[in-house]
């Protein structure tokens, strides 16, 4: 074997053991995940794209509901239009109605897996996450020996691989994965073109004839990134490619100007078409989407957090190298002060900072907006190893041999200690909190009594993955079963709003159904509604909770 495919294998070895084991032993806890399984079910429901079964939708309407300090923007639906029939590949589908708050392509991966397999299951949801999870891990690998030299490609790649928050975020199905590993992408590919030699001096422009595939893939990424989560990938990728070209002294962008034309019309042609068709068949579209994008800087103050939320997030994500994460802030400081040529070490530390100064004035924070700045945060502890590690062969005498030797042992049995904190720690703690048990007690309660029904719609969304996508509401019923998702002990008042909204039915009565094995402090709660022809009951007589 090689000298230089060893590396290659180790750390094939080493993500693929990160990312991919157990995936399927874990329940779908999470909102997020959920409505991302459940679109992908739907489409998957309805045959391939060419000739799927189109899906029955109400007609909608934009609707502006107070919040805490302004409106919330939401697409309800419209009952005084006509339905709809659409293609749920071209237009998503979540639990019978559209649904745009992000955009298709973690559905379509889903989706063909589901396909293909003939069921789903939250293994294949997860699957094509972790693989990208996994594969950018050779990007890392490469990226940092482009930017700081070849002794910190393996350390990064390694740290990459063992910091408990990036295989746990890219072990789930979200957009989130997506996003980070096509901004990684495309931050490689055009590096890749402006720097095709690795090791070659900072001060230097002249490089090789750039290679045509990584500037294409370049465009591809970008393309691809939009369709992950929308336009917050024009912000991931610019950042760390304006820092490089002012810290690396790149003046010049790759050339030449040909490849960019070819480039973009490729962005154009991945990029545009889904959005331009939504724009077409969709009412009010385009203000759903800026409210969900551009709003969260303005007027989209729903479920904001303060501007330090982030602050005591950075040692949780740094886990377990966050020691060697604080030291790194203040090497490049240190190098500045004895080398000139330095500057392109401030490279991952800028990066990482101005990314998370920007998503800390945001009205809407969640710790997996991070996970697209992490290759920075890679970086950066990846210089303190290597300083450590310099410090101990000089004042120790150990051979750097035995050194890397060491660090590769340390890593792989922190990885080895992931993959248990992920399969024996954190399953029976995510499958405690799991809706499957409620949900699979709400589909006997409506087979147990026919004149019974639910709202699909009103549901948890995590409960809907473990339902029937053809369950759906039967408006001559006279019982209406509402599961709901009770985490903070809210149950009268969120009931009572779900009570109060069903249309042109009358109250008579509301009792709590009692779910077996479930405590009266259950998450997941179970309520019998029922209806009535007389003269309606106020919420306050008729709940027997």
């Amino acid at each position: 074997m090689s000298p230089a495919r060893k590396p290659f294998i180790l750390l094939t070895l080493l993500a693929t053991a990160a990312f991919l084991p157990f995936l399927g032993r874990r329940d779908i806890v999470i909102s997020h995940e959920a409505r991302v399984v459940q679109t992908a079910r739907q489409m998957a429901e309805s045959g391939w794209p060419w000739n799927a079964t189109p899906a029955t939708v109400p007609a909608v309407r934009l609707n502006q509901t107070p919040g805490d300090t302004s409106n919330v923007l939401r697409l309800d639906p419209d009952p005084t239009a006509p339905p709809l029939l659409v293609n749920p590949w071209l237009i998503p589908v979540l639990n019978d109605e559209i649904r745009l708050q992000k955009p298709p392509l973690p559905y379509w991966t889903s989706a063909i897996l589901f396909k293909l397999a003939g069921h789903w299951s939250e293994a294949l949801a997860r699957l094509i996450p972790a693989l990208l999870g996994a594969c950018s891990t050779l990007l890392i690998h490469d990226l940092a020996k482009r930017l700081l030299g070849r002794r910190y490609a393996l350390p990064a790649a390694l740290v990459w691989v063992t910091s408990y928050f990036i295989p746990d975020e890219f072990r789930k199905v979200m957009a989130d994965p997506y996003l980070a590993f096509f901004s990684l992408l495309a931050l490689w590919a055009w590096i890749r073109a402006a720097h095709p030699t690795p090791g070659q001096s900072a001060g230097s422009n002249a490089t090789k004839a750039p290679s045509r595939i990584p500037l294409l893939l370049f465009y591809i990424a970008i393309a691809l990134g939009l369709l992950s989560k929308g336009p917050i990938v024009l912000l991931h990728v610019p950042i760390p490619i304006l820092l490089y070209h002012i810290l690396h002294r790149r003046r010049r962008v790759p050339s030449p100007i040909s490849l960019h034309l070819i480039g973009f019309a490729i962005f154009i042609a991945i990029a545009l078409p889904w959005p331009i068709y939504i724009l077409n068949h969709v009412p009010h579209a385009r203000e759903i989407w800026r409210y969900e994008s551009i709003g969260e800087l303005t007027d989209n103050t729903e479920n904001a957090r303060p501007a330090w939320f982030y602050l005591p997030l950075l040692f949780q994500i740094t886990l377990p190298w966050t020691p060697l994460w604080l030291l790194a802030i203040a090497l490049p400081l240190r190098k500045l002060r004895t080398q000139h040529s330095a500057l392109r070490t401030l490279f991952p530390l800028a990066w990482f900072t101005i990314t998370v100064l920007f998503f800390s004035c945001v009205h809407l924070k969640k710790i997996a907006y991070l996970l697209p700045v992490m290759p920075a945060q890679t970086l950066i502890i990846a210089q303190a190893l290597v300083f450590c590690a310099a410090q101990l062969r000089r004042r120790r005498h150990i051979p750097r041999r035995k050194l890397d030797e060491t660090f590769i042992i340390a890593c792989t049995l922190i990885v080895i200690a992931l993959v248990g904190v992920f399969n024996f720690v954190r399953t029976p703690i995510e499958n405690a909190r799991s809706p499957r048990p409620a949900a699979q007690f709400l589909q006997l309660a409506l087979r147990a009594n026919p004149n019974a029904t639910t709202i699909p719609g009103k549901l948890p969304p995590e409960a809907t993955l473990y339902l029937p996508l053809s369950l759906a509401y039967d408006p001559q019923a006279t019982t209406i079963f509402y599961l709901l998702d009770d985490p903070k002990n809210t149950a009268p008042t969120d009931l009572q709003s779900f009570a109060q909204r069903l249309p042109h039915q009358n109250l008579a009565a509301v009792a709590r159904v009692n779910i077996p094995g479930e405590g009266p402090h259950a998450r997941y709660k179970l309520f019998s509604i029922t209806l009535a022809t007389g003269s309606p009951k106020t919420f306050a007589d008729a709940r027997g909770i």
